[in-house]
This record gives structure tokens, sequence and C-alpha cells, in this order.
């Protein structure tokens, strides 16, 4: 077996208040078992120590503010020994129809010139905004890409697609 990570770094957007602190410390004890808390100098970054990686896993997945302080950045604290989840970048469909979905999508895109760099555009401005992040349970890119390509059949910039017309795409 390899090893686990049972710490996790908790960045937050501004300096935590003393009171913050003690809050956040608390509610990782009392909620998820973590024994140590470390602040940095600039009260900005948080080192948790968990007793297993569920407690871990858990506290990143759940703890997203301190009062009215929001933490943005949380992962483990060495990435490369965390859980299998934060090590290998994947997408995962249990829909026999992504990949025609996909196909579809491509399809659309191609119709217009523009419609990547502005597809691109648009999920740009979403990860910054914070409206793109479906780990927290908002908007995934394939849902903002969904919404594009509804967006320019809307606006006449390609047409309605008839799938009659269109070719089966070709798989291993």
């Amino acid at each position: 077996l390899h090893s686990m990570a049972t710490s996790a770094v908790f960045q937050l957007i501004a300096p935590a208040t003393p009171e913050q602190q003690a809050q956040f410390d608390d509610q990782l004890r009392n909620d998820y078992g973590a024994g140590d808390v470390e602040w940095s100098r600039g009260q900005q970054l948080a080192t948790a120590r968990f007793p297993d990686t569920d407690s871990a896993v858990r506290a990143l997945a759940n703890v997203h503010r301190i009062g009215d302080t929001l933490i943005p950045l949380r992962l483990p604290l060495e990435p490369k020994q965390g859980p299998e989840l934060f090590r290998f970048p994947f997408d995962l469909c249990l829909q026999s129809s992504g990949l025609q979905n996909s196909h579809l999508i491509a399809h659309y895109l191609d119709m217009w010139e523009y419609s990547r760099h502005l597809l691109l555009l648009i999920k740009r401005w979403g990860r910054s905004s914070g409206v793109v992040n479906s780990i927290d349970g908002l908007l995934a890119s394939y849902g903002l890409t969904v919404l594009v390509v509804h967006y320019l059949v809307r606006i006449g910039r390609i047409p309605p697609l008839d799938v009659t017309l269109m070719q089966e795409p070709q798989f291993l």
C-alpha cells in the first residue's frame, strides 16, 4: 500500500482574525477530528493534520469559508501522496451517449468560426469569477459549453442542427 495524505492546506482570500482562527480550529477539530492546525505568519494559510485520509477529504470538500471569509484554495498537503482523486485528471461519463454528445457539440462549434474563441473567453471568465467550479457544486465546464451552444443557436449564429443529416462518429 502507498501512503495517503492526512494533511491539508486551506488558503483564505484575506488574513483571518484571531476569532476566525479559533472558529476554524474548532470546526476542524470538532467536525473532522483534526489534531494540529498551524497558521502562517500572515494568518492567510492554515495547515491541518487529520487522523485519516477520509477526514482530510471530507474537510477539503466541505469547508468553504470562515464566517464571511472565503477559502477558495483547499488542497492536500502533498498531492502526490494524497488520495487518488487528487492524482489523476479524468472525466467520467457513465452514459453511452457521452461520446455522441461530445461529437454533437464539436459539430456545433465547427459551424461558426468564432464559437471556440467565445467559449474559451466565457470559460476563463467563469473560472475567474467562481461560476465554473463543479467541485463546489456549481456549473461544470460542460454545462457552460452547452449554454454557449444554446445561446449561439438562439441568436442565429449557428442553425439548429438536424441530427438526421449528421454522420455517425467512428469510434474504436
